[in-house]
């Protein structure tokens, strides 16, 4: 029998100042847990956390 990926955690509306880089950190962390270290992009990490993707890279240079 195979697990079955985690349903996503409903999304909330993060207010100013509630994402910071911990945050990014360990909603990558579990993206990559769930499909692997391909499924962390910028556009899944960005949905994830309910972001356009132009607004993470306040937080993040990059993909690296």
């Amino acid at each position: 029998m195979t697990r079955s990926a985690a349903p996503a955690s409903p999304k909330k509306t993060l207010r100013y100042g509630e994402l910071d880089r911990q945050l990014v950190v360990s909603t990558a962390m579990r993206l990559a847990e769930r499909g692997g270290v391909r499924s962390v992009t910028v556009r899944a990490l960005a949905t994830e956390l309910g972001l356009s993707t132009t607004a993470l890279y306040h937080y993040v240079k990059d993909k690296r």
